[in-house]
Protein backbone atom coordinates (compact mmCIF):
# COMPACT_ATOMS: atom_id res chain seq x y z
CA UNK A 1 0.00 0.00 0.00
CA UNK A 2 1.30 3.62 -0.72
CA UNK A 3 1.49 5.73 1.88
CA UNK A 4 1.74 9.51 1.45
CA UNK A 5 2.55 12.01 4.25
CA UNK A 6 2.81 16.11 3.27
CA UNK A 7 3.84 17.12 6.40
CA UNK A 8 6.97 18.76 5.27
CA UNK A 9 6.46 22.87 5.31
CA UNK A 10 6.67 24.77 8.74
CA UNK A 11 7.01 21.04 10.40
CA UNK A 12 9.90 21.87 12.22
CA UNK A 13 10.55 25.29 12.42
CA UNK A 14 9.78 25.90 16.27
CA UNK A 15 12.09 23.27 17.33
CA UNK A 16 15.13 25.08 15.08
CA UNK A 17 17.11 26.49 18.15
CA UNK A 18 16.63 22.83 19.97
CA UNK A 19 17.90 21.17 16.91
CA UNK A 20 20.51 24.04 16.01
CA UNK A 21 22.75 23.50 18.80
CA UNK A 22 22.32 20.10 18.89
CA UNK A 23 23.78 19.23 15.46
CA UNK A 24 27.65 18.89 15.21
CA UNK A 25 27.97 21.07 12.02
CA UNK A 26 31.63 19.03 11.64
CA UNK A 27 29.48 15.67 10.47
CA UNK A 28 28.76 15.01 7.36
CA UNK A 29 24.89 14.66 5.15
CA UNK A 30 24.63 11.25 4.37
CA UNK A 31 22.13 10.49 2.52
CA UNK A 32 20.41 6.41 3.34
CA UNK A 33 20.70 5.00 0.54
CA UNK A 34 17.15 3.30 0.76
CA UNK A 35 15.21 6.13 0.43
CA UNK A 36 15.11 7.00 -2.99
CA UNK A 37 13.95 10.88 -4.74
CA UNK A 38 11.87 11.41 -7.98
CA UNK A 39 11.97 15.20 -8.67
CA UNK A 40 8.67 16.95 -10.16
CA UNK A 41 8.15 19.95 -12.19
CA UNK A 42 7.30 21.78 -9.07
CA UNK A 43 7.68 19.06 -6.31
CA UNK A 44 9.53 16.04 -5.80
CA UNK A 45 8.87 12.69 -3.58
CA UNK A 46 11.46 10.89 -1.37
CA UNK A 47 10.67 7.25 -1.11
CA UNK A 48 11.53 5.19 2.00
CA UNK A 49 11.32 1.77 0.49
CA UNK A 50 11.72 -0.32 4.16
CA UNK A 51 8.69 1.61 5.12
CA UNK A 52 6.40 1.96 2.33
CA UNK A 53 6.01 5.57 2.80
CA UNK A 54 6.58 8.18 0.16
CA UNK A 55 6.44 11.99 1.57
CA UNK A 56 6.32 15.54 -1.07
CA UNK A 57 9.66 17.80 -0.17
CA UNK A 58 10.18 20.62 -2.13
CA UNK A 59 12.63 20.98 -4.96
CA UNK A 60 15.58 22.89 -3.19
CA UNK A 61 16.11 20.03 -0.98
CA UNK A 62 16.10 17.35 -3.58
CA UNK A 63 18.40 19.42 -5.22
CA UNK A 64 20.57 19.83 -1.63
CA UNK A 65 20.74 16.02 -1.42
CA UNK A 66 22.44 15.69 -4.82
CA UNK A 67 24.70 18.67 -5.08
CA UNK A 68 25.95 18.10 -1.14
CA UNK A 69 25.98 14.11 -0.41
CA UNK A 70 29.03 13.63 1.59
CA UNK A 71 29.51 17.63 2.18
CA UNK A 72 30.31 18.92 5.72
CA UNK A 73 27.17 20.68 7.18
CA UNK A 74 29.09 23.47 8.00
CA UNK A 75 30.46 23.79 4.34
CA UNK A 76 26.86 23.73 3.47
CA UNK A 77 26.11 26.49 5.23
CA UNK A 78 28.85 28.65 4.07
CA UNK A 79 28.20 27.55 0.56
CA UNK A 80 24.73 29.13 0.62
CA UNK A 81 25.00 31.60 3.19
CA UNK A 82 23.73 32.82 7.06
CA UNK A 83 20.86 34.10 5.66
CA UNK A 84 19.74 30.76 4.81
CA UNK A 85 20.97 29.19 7.57
CA UNK A 86 17.45 29.22 9.30
CA UNK A 87 15.83 26.84 6.65
CA UNK A 88 18.93 24.53 5.98
CA UNK A 89 19.07 23.65 9.77
CA UNK A 90 14.99 23.01 9.38
CA UNK A 91 15.99 20.49 6.33
CA UNK A 92 18.47 18.60 8.18
CA UNK A 93 15.79 18.33 11.07
CA UNK A 94 13.26 16.91 8.91
CA UNK A 95 15.68 14.40 7.00
CA UNK A 96 17.10 13.65 10.42
CA UNK A 97 13.89 13.14 12.10
CA UNK A 98 12.59 11.20 9.27
CA UNK A 99 15.31 8.94 9.04
CA UNK A 100 15.81 10.10 5.48
CA UNK A 101 19.43 11.29 6.20
CA UNK A 102 22.13 10.37 8.73
CA UNK A 103 24.83 13.17 9.91
CA UNK A 104 28.71 11.16 10.92
CA UNK A 105 32.31 11.08 10.35
CA UNK A 106 33.85 11.37 7.00
CA UNK A 107 34.98 7.64 7.05
CA UNK A 108 31.43 7.06 7.74
CA UNK A 109 30.31 8.10 4.48
CA UNK A 110 32.25 4.56 2.81
CA UNK A 111 29.67 2.78 4.90
CA UNK A 112 26.18 4.20 3.32
CA UNK A 113 26.85 2.98 -0.45
CA UNK A 114 24.67 4.24 -3.36
CA UNK A 115 21.79 2.21 -4.14
CA UNK A 116 22.17 0.16 -7.41
CA UNK A 117 19.13 1.25 -10.01
CA UNK A 118 19.80 -1.75 -12.14
CA UNK A 119 17.37 -3.95 -12.94
CA UNK A 120 16.55 -7.69 -13.94
CA UNK A 121 14.38 -10.61 -14.23
CA UNK A 122 15.61 -14.10 -14.34
CA UNK A 123 12.91 -14.82 -16.99
CA UNK A 124 12.77 -13.71 -20.34
CA UNK A 125 9.06 -13.23 -19.96
CA UNK A 126 7.72 -12.15 -16.37
CA UNK A 127 3.93 -12.32 -17.15
CA UNK A 128 1.37 -12.97 -19.81
CA UNK A 129 -2.31 -12.02 -20.19
CA UNK A 130 -4.19 -15.13 -22.62
CA UNK A 131 -7.95 -13.57 -23.64
CA UNK A 132 -10.36 -16.65 -23.68
CA UNK A 133 -13.82 -15.71 -25.65
CA UNK A 134 -14.29 -19.70 -27.35
CA UNK A 135 -12.62 -22.78 -25.61
CA UNK A 136 -12.89 -23.95 -29.51
CA UNK A 137 -10.84 -21.75 -31.42
CA UNK A 138 -7.73 -23.87 -30.45
CA UNK A 139 -5.72 -25.98 -28.03
CA UNK A 140 -5.69 -23.67 -25.17
CA UNK A 141 -3.83 -26.42 -23.37
CA UNK A 142 -0.54 -26.29 -25.95
CA UNK A 143 -0.71 -22.21 -25.58
CA UNK A 144 -0.25 -22.75 -21.55
CA UNK A 145 2.46 -25.10 -22.30
CA UNK A 146 4.72 -22.71 -24.97
CA UNK A 147 4.50 -20.05 -22.53
CA UNK A 148 6.26 -22.61 -19.58
CA UNK A 149 8.79 -23.58 -22.10
CA UNK A 150 9.81 -20.11 -21.99
CA UNK A 151 9.46 -19.89 -18.42
CA UNK A 152 6.84 -16.88 -17.80
CA UNK A 153 7.06 -16.10 -14.44
CA UNK A 154 2.97 -14.81 -14.15
CA UNK A 155 -0.16 -15.93 -16.09
CA UNK A 156 -3.00 -13.64 -16.36
CA UNK A 157 -5.80 -16.04 -17.70
CA UNK A 158 -9.50 -13.66 -18.77
CA UNK A 159 -12.32 -15.46 -19.38
CA UNK A 160 -15.02 -13.27 -21.84
CA UNK A 161 -18.14 -13.02 -22.45
CA UNK A 162 -20.46 -15.77 -22.06
CA UNK A 163 -18.06 -18.59 -20.87
CA UNK A 164 -19.50 -20.62 -18.37
CA UNK A 165 -17.73 -24.03 -19.13
CA UNK A 166 -16.22 -24.42 -15.56
CA UNK A 167 -14.72 -27.82 -16.37
CA UNK A 168 -12.76 -26.51 -18.73
CA UNK A 169 -11.29 -23.90 -16.54
CA UNK A 170 -10.50 -25.80 -14.11
CA UNK A 171 -8.96 -27.65 -16.32
CA UNK A 172 -6.65 -25.00 -17.50
CA UNK A 173 -6.11 -24.06 -13.96
CA UNK A 174 -4.93 -27.57 -13.39
CA UNK A 175 -2.23 -27.07 -16.19
CA UNK A 176 -0.95 -24.41 -14.95
CA UNK A 177 -0.76 -25.35 -11.47
CA UNK A 178 1.33 -28.43 -12.76
CA UNK A 179 3.85 -25.69 -14.82
CA UNK A 180 6.10 -23.91 -14.05
CA UNK A 181 4.32 -20.61 -13.24
CA UNK A 182 5.13 -18.99 -10.06
CA UNK A 183 1.18 -17.24 -10.09
CA UNK A 184 -1.85 -16.93 -11.62
CA UNK A 185 -4.90 -14.29 -11.99
CA UNK A 186 -7.95 -14.88 -13.31
CA UNK A 187 -10.69 -12.79 -14.77
CA UNK A 188 -13.96 -14.64 -15.14
CA UNK A 189 -17.92 -14.65 -14.64
CA UNK A 190 -19.43 -15.39 -11.58
CA UNK A 191 -21.96 -18.02 -13.59
CA UNK A 192 -19.38 -20.46 -13.38
CA UNK A 193 -19.08 -20.81 -9.39
CA UNK A 194 -22.50 -18.60 -8.71
CA UNK A 195 -21.40 -18.92 -4.93
CA UNK A 196 -19.00 -16.61 -3.19
CA UNK A 197 -17.75 -19.70 -1.03
CA UNK A 198 -16.82 -21.82 -4.06
CA UNK A 199 -14.50 -18.82 -5.65
CA UNK A 200 -12.34 -19.04 -1.80
CA UNK A 201 -12.19 -22.49 -2.44
CA UNK A 202 -10.79 -22.55 -6.15
CA UNK A 203 -8.02 -20.88 -4.70
CA UNK A 204 -6.94 -23.28 -1.75
CA UNK A 205 -7.44 -25.49 -4.08
CA UNK A 206 -4.90 -24.17 -6.53
CA UNK A 207 -2.99 -21.81 -4.14
CA UNK A 208 -0.67 -20.16 -7.21
CA UNK A 209 -3.70 -18.19 -7.68
CA UNK A 210 -3.08 -14.96 -5.83
CA UNK A 211 -6.32 -12.94 -7.37
CA UNK A 212 -9.38 -13.58 -8.96
CA UNK A 213 -11.87 -10.56 -10.29
CA UNK A 214 -15.61 -11.83 -10.44
CA UNK A 215 -17.51 -9.65 -12.93
CA UNK A 216 -21.63 -9.58 -12.89
CA UNK A 217 -21.69 -10.36 -9.35
CA UNK A 218 -24.76 -10.18 -7.35
CA UNK A 219 -23.05 -7.46 -4.93
CA UNK A 220 -19.62 -5.60 -4.61
CA UNK A 221 -17.75 -7.30 -2.69
CA UNK A 222 -13.83 -7.72 -1.52
CA UNK A 223 -12.23 -10.95 0.06
CA UNK A 224 -8.60 -11.68 1.61
CA UNK A 225 -7.17 -14.82 2.00
CA UNK A 226 -4.44 -13.59 4.33
CA UNK A 227 -3.36 -17.64 4.38
CA UNK A 228 -3.04 -17.95 0.90
CA UNK A 229 -1.78 -14.15 0.26
CA UNK A 230 -4.62 -13.87 -2.33
CA UNK A 231 -7.88 -11.88 -2.92
CA UNK A 232 -10.76 -11.62 -4.60
CA UNK A 233 -12.53 -8.55 -5.74
CA UNK A 234 -16.02 -9.77 -6.81
CA UNK A 235 -17.79 -6.68 -9.14
CA UNK A 236 -21.67 -6.08 -10.23
CA UNK A 237 -20.46 -4.77 -13.76
CA UNK A 238 -19.60 -6.59 -16.56
CA UNK A 239 -15.54 -7.17 -18.08
CA UNK A 240 -14.85 -4.42 -20.64
CA UNK A 241 -11.40 -4.59 -21.45
CA UNK A 242 -11.28 -1.62 -23.56
CA UNK A 243 -12.67 0.52 -20.35
CA UNK A 244 -10.56 -0.75 -17.96
CA UNK A 245 -7.26 -0.78 -19.32
CA UNK A 246 -4.88 2.00 -18.51
CA UNK A 247 -6.32 3.92 -16.27
CA UNK A 248 -3.68 6.46 -14.14
CA UNK A 249 -4.70 6.74 -10.78
CA UNK A 250 -3.08 6.77 -7.15
CA UNK A 251 -4.51 3.91 -6.32
CA UNK A 252 -2.43 1.66 -8.28
CA UNK A 253 0.76 3.19 -7.65
CA UNK A 254 3.27 0.58 -6.13
CA UNK A 255 6.03 1.57 -3.67
CA UNK A 256 8.54 -1.21 -4.30
CA UNK A 257 12.00 -1.14 -5.08
CA UNK A 258 11.53 -3.65 -7.54
CA UNK A 259 9.30 -0.98 -9.59
CA UNK A 260 10.84 1.41 -9.48
CA UNK A 261 14.67 0.26 -10.57
CA UNK A 262 12.64 -1.34 -13.53
CA UNK A 263 11.28 1.86 -14.39
CA UNK A 264 14.27 3.97 -14.95
CA UNK A 265 14.87 2.26 -18.34
CA UNK A 266 11.99 -0.03 -18.82
CA UNK A 267 8.16 0.57 -19.29
CA UNK A 268 6.26 -0.92 -16.53
CA UNK A 269 3.27 -2.17 -18.41
CA UNK A 270 5.21 -3.56 -21.23
CA UNK A 271 8.54 -4.93 -20.14
CA UNK A 272 8.73 -8.34 -20.90
CA UNK A 273 4.95 -9.19 -21.26
CA UNK A 274 3.65 -11.39 -23.76
CA UNK A 275 -0.12 -11.24 -24.63
CA UNK A 276 -2.51 -13.30 -26.72
CA UNK A 277 -5.88 -12.02 -27.71
CA UNK A 278 -9.46 -13.83 -28.04
CA UNK A 279 -8.47 -14.46 -31.37
CA UNK A 280 -5.52 -15.75 -30.93
CA UNK A 281 -3.14 -12.73 -31.84
CA UNK A 282 0.22 -12.36 -30.73
CA UNK A 283 1.09 -8.89 -28.87
CA UNK A 284 2.39 -6.61 -26.85
CA UNK A 285 -0.79 -5.63 -24.95
CA UNK A 286 -4.28 -7.21 -25.51
CA UNK A 287 -5.69 -3.56 -26.32
CA UNK A 288 -3.16 -2.76 -28.60
CA UNK A 289 -3.79 -3.01 -32.22
CA UNK A 290 -0.40 -4.23 -33.82
CA UNK A 291 -0.24 -7.88 -33.76
CA UNK A 292 3.09 -9.82 -34.77
CA UNK A 293 1.37 -12.97 -35.62
CA UNK A 294 -1.29 -15.74 -34.68
CA UNK A 295 -0.38 -18.76 -32.47
CA UNK A 296 -1.36 -21.17 -35.25
CA UNK A 297 1.30 -19.97 -37.40
CA UNK A 298 4.10 -19.08 -35.32
CA UNK A 299 5.92 -19.68 -31.78
CA UNK A 300 6.19 -17.43 -28.98
CA UNK A 301 10.00 -17.81 -29.13
CA UNK A 302 9.84 -17.03 -32.76
CA UNK A 303 7.69 -13.40 -32.10
CA UNK A 304 10.10 -12.57 -29.15
CA UNK A 305 12.32 -12.22 -31.60
CA UNK A 306 11.11 -10.46 -34.07
CA UNK A 307 12.21 -6.88 -34.87
CA UNK A 308 10.01 -4.52 -33.32
CA UNK A 309 8.57 -6.71 -30.33
CA UNK A 310 10.79 -5.40 -27.91
CA UNK A 311 10.79 -1.98 -28.45
CA UNK A 312 7.89 -1.03 -25.98
CA UNK A 313 10.01 -2.63 -23.63
CA UNK A 314 11.91 0.15 -23.28
CA UNK A 315 9.21 3.30 -23.66
CA UNK A 316 10.35 4.32 -19.95
CA UNK A 317 8.54 7.38 -18.02
CA UNK A 318 11.53 9.77 -18.23
CA UNK A 319 11.11 9.74 -22.03
CA UNK A 320 7.15 10.19 -22.22
CA UNK A 321 5.65 13.99 -22.50
CA UNK A 322 4.28 15.05 -19.04
CA UNK A 323 5.21 11.76 -17.83
CA UNK A 324 8.91 12.71 -17.66
CA UNK A 325 8.11 16.11 -15.81
CA UNK A 326 5.61 14.39 -12.87
CA UNK A 327 7.02 13.69 -9.59
CA UNK A 328 5.18 9.94 -9.71
CA UNK A 329 6.74 8.71 -12.57
CA UNK A 330 8.86 6.03 -10.83
CA UNK A 331 5.92 4.42 -9.30
CA UNK A 332 3.40 5.40 -11.81
CA UNK A 333 1.99 2.64 -14.03
CA UNK A 334 1.74 3.30 -18.06
CA UNK A 335 -0.63 2.61 -21.07
CA UNK A 336 0.50 2.88 -25.18
CA UNK A 337 -2.54 1.10 -25.45
CA UNK A 338 -4.73 4.30 -24.65
CA UNK A 339 -2.16 7.61 -25.30
CA UNK A 340 -3.62 11.51 -26.04
CA UNK A 341 -1.60 11.52 -29.42
CA UNK A 342 -2.15 8.21 -31.13
CA UNK A 343 0.64 9.00 -33.64
CA UNK A 344 3.40 9.86 -31.00
CA UNK A 345 4.41 6.27 -29.38
CA UNK A 346 5.45 8.80 -26.46
CA UNK A 347 2.22 10.50 -25.78
CA UNK A 348 0.86 11.11 -22.26
CA UNK A 349 -1.29 8.31 -21.17
CA UNK A 350 -4.80 9.22 -22.16
CA UNK A 351 -6.45 8.41 -18.89
CA UNK A 352 -4.25 10.14 -16.86
CA UNK A 353 -5.86 13.37 -15.32
CA UNK A 354 -2.94 14.06 -13.23
CA UNK A 355 -1.23 17.81 -14.11
CA UNK A 356 2.21 17.58 -12.13
CA UNK A 357 2.45 21.21 -13.22
CA UNK A 358 0.08 22.51 -10.70
CA UNK A 359 0.41 18.96 -8.30
CA UNK A 360 -3.58 18.26 -8.65
CA UNK A 361 -5.49 15.83 -9.89
CA UNK A 362 -8.47 15.89 -12.08
CA UNK A 363 -11.06 15.86 -9.05
CA UNK A 364 -9.34 18.88 -7.10
CA UNK A 365 -10.26 22.41 -6.96
CA UNK A 366 -8.47 24.58 -9.15
CA UNK A 367 -7.32 21.79 -11.82
CA UNK A 368 -6.62 22.51 -15.57
CA UNK A 369 -6.01 20.54 -17.89
CA UNK A 370 -1.81 20.07 -19.24
CA UNK A 371 -2.47 21.45 -22.58
CA UNK A 372 -4.38 24.58 -20.92
CA UNK A 373 -1.66 25.15 -18.51
CA UNK A 374 0.81 24.91 -20.65
CA UNK A 375 -0.55 27.30 -23.28
CA UNK A 376 -0.53 30.20 -20.19
CA UNK A 377 2.94 29.36 -19.51
CA UNK A 378 4.87 29.56 -22.57
CA UNK A 379 7.88 29.74 -20.87
CA UNK A 380 7.52 26.39 -19.03
CA UNK A 381 9.74 23.80 -21.20
CA UNK A 382 12.80 26.02 -20.11
CA UNK A 383 12.57 25.17 -16.29
CA UNK A 384 11.22 21.62 -16.89
CA UNK A 385 14.62 21.12 -19.18
CA UNK A 386 16.42 22.08 -16.34
CA UNK A 387 15.00 20.02 -13.89
CA UNK A 388 15.57 16.83 -16.25
CA UNK A 389 19.34 17.58 -16.37
CA UNK A 390 19.20 17.52 -12.50
CA UNK A 391 17.55 14.07 -12.68
CA UNK A 392 20.38 13.02 -14.81
CA UNK A 393 23.30 14.08 -12.66
CA UNK A 394 21.01 12.29 -9.88
CA UNK A 395 20.98 9.22 -11.82
CA UNK A 396 24.21 9.34 -13.12
CA UNK A 397 25.36 9.69 -8.61
CA UNK A 398 23.71 6.43 -8.23
CA UNK A 399 25.34 4.12 -11.19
Amino acid sequence: MCKMKNHFTGRFINQYQDFFSMINKETYLIPISSCLKTFGYCRSTIIDFQLSELEFIPNSLFELMIKHKYWKIQDIIDYYGKDHEKNLIEYFEFLYVNRYAYFGEKYETELFPDFSMEWDFPALITNAIVDIADFDKFEYSKLIESLDEIHCFHLQLRFLKEIRSKDKIVELVKLVYEASFHTLSLYLPFDVFEDYEKVSDFIKEYPKIDNISVFRSPENRKVILDEYFAFINFTVNSFDPESTCGYVDAKFFSLSVNHFTESQLHNTCLNRKICIDSEGYIKNCPSMKHHYGHITETTLGEVIDKQGFKDCWFIKKDDIDVCQDCEFRHICTDCRAFIKDPNNIYSQPAKCGYNPYIAKWQNEDGWISVEQWRKENPEWEKQAIELRELHKKYIAINE
